[in-house]
């Protein structure tokens, strides 16, 4: 009995863990991302009215090797997720569904009615 109730211990606190994590990286990466985005359109704004010159090869060696290593810590993530057990499967299954809005924290908008005022 006591181990079942380590098992849905882990799994519950996973579940949770994972799902305030995804709402975390949810909401830091919209604001990282829209500065990053910011930056790089005013530097093509600039090297469009002729400021400044872009090396476009260089900047596209650059956004290849981002991604590349992003692509090697996912492999590492997942290998190590993969060897957490109940707990590491729980807390990836609670991230992906918060992070991809399956489950929401925020409160659901109400619908506000409006109230027409007739004439007699």
């Amino acid at each position: 009995m006591a181990e079942i109730t380590a098992v849905i211990l882990q799994a519950s606190s996973g579940v949770l863990l994972g799902a305030v994590l995804g709402y975390a990286i949810k909401k830091a990466s919209g604001a990282i991302l829209t500065l990053v985005g910011l930056y790089v359109a005013s530097i093509v704004a600039l090297a469009y009215a002729g400021i400044v010159i872009l090396n476009w090869e260089g900047l596209a060696n650059v956004v290849s090797g981002v991604f590349n290593w992003l692509g090697v810590q996912s492999s590492d993530i997942i290998s190590f997720i993969s060897s957490a057990g109940v707990f590491g499967a729980s807390l990836s299954a609670g991230l992906l569904v918060s992070m991809f809005g399956l489950f929401s924290i925020e409160e659901p908008e109400t619908k506000k009615k409006k109230f027409v005022k007739r004439k007699a």
